[in-house]
C-alpha cells in the first residue's frame, strides 16, 4: 500500500514539472529580435521598456524572466566587462539575436548613435581579439550609460583622463581607435578644454 502511494505520488509529481516546462516553453523562440528604433534622451525610459518588451514577445518561454534579465543592463554599477557572458542559457540565443538588433537600429539612426558607435568598434576589437563578440546586454549597458552621463551635470571625462588616455601604436587601425575614445572624451567634457590644450595634450601623445 505504501509503494502504491510513494509511486502515485512521484508520478504527481513528474506531472506538475511537466505541465510547468509545458507551460513556460510553448512557442518557438522568435528568429530575430524586433527593437523599437534608437531613442532621444526623453525617449530612454519608454524605449528601455519596448526593449524586454520584444525580447519576452520573441522567447520561447511564458515567464517574463527576460525582464529582470535585461534590466541588469540599466545598473550603473555594472560595468561593460560584466556582460561579457550571457548567463542563463535559455537568453544566450536571445543575446546574439538581440546584438544584431542594437547594431541594427544604431545604424538607421545615423548621427544619434555616432560616439556610441565609435566607442562599441573599439570595444569590440579588443573583444575579438580574445576571441569574442560583445553580446547585446554589453552594448545595451554602453547606450544606456552614454545617455545617463550625458543626461547630468557630472561629465565622463576630464583632464586627468585625457592626458592618461593610453596610445596604441602607429598602425591605422590603432590611431583610428584612439581617435574614437579621443573624440568621445572630448565630447563627455563640460565645460569643453580650449583647443590650444587639447593640440598640446594630444602632441604629447
Amino acid at each position: 500500500m505504501r509503494g502504491r502511494q510513494l509511486f502515485e505520488d512521484d508520478e504527481a509529481s513528474v506531472h506538475s514539472s511537466a505541465t510547468e516546462t509545458v507551460q513556460r516553453t510553448i512557442r518557438k523562440e522568435a528568429d530575430k529580435v524586433v527593437l523599437p528604433a534608437f531613442p532621444n534622451r526623453p525617449q530612454l525610459q519608454s524605449w528601455r521598456r519596448g526593449v524586454a518588451r520584444a525580447l519576452v514577445t520573441a522567447s520561447a518561454y511564458t515567464d517574463s524572466a527576460e525582464v529582470a534579465w535585461v534590466s541588469e543592463a540599466f545598473n550603473r554599477s555594472k560595468k561593460f566587462e560584466d556582460f561579457e557572458d550571457s548567463g542563463e542559457e535559455r537568453f544566450q540565443s536571445l543575446d546574439q539575436k538581440m546584438a544584431v538588433a542594437l547594431h541594427g537600429i544604431m545604424k538607421a539612426s545615423e548621427n544619434k548613435a555616432r560616439l556610441i558607435i565609435d566607442l562599441l568598434t573599439v570595444k569590440e576589437e579588443q573583444l575579438f581579439s580574445r576571441g569574442k563578440l560583445a553580446t547585446g546586454r554589453a552594448i545595451l549597458w554602453l547606450i544606456n550609460e552614454h545617455f545617463q552621463t550625458n543626461s547630468t551635470t557630472d561629465h565622463a571625462y576630464d583632464l586627468m583622463d585625457l592626458t592618461n588616455m593610453e596610445w596604441f601604436g602607429d598602425g591605422i587601425t590603432e590611431m583610428n581607435n584612439f581617435r574614437c575614445l579621443w573624440d568621445l572624451a572630448i565630447n563627455g567634457m563640460h565645460p569643453r578644454l580650449r583647443e590650444e590644450t587639447l593640440t598640446d595634450i594630444l602632441y604629447k601623445r
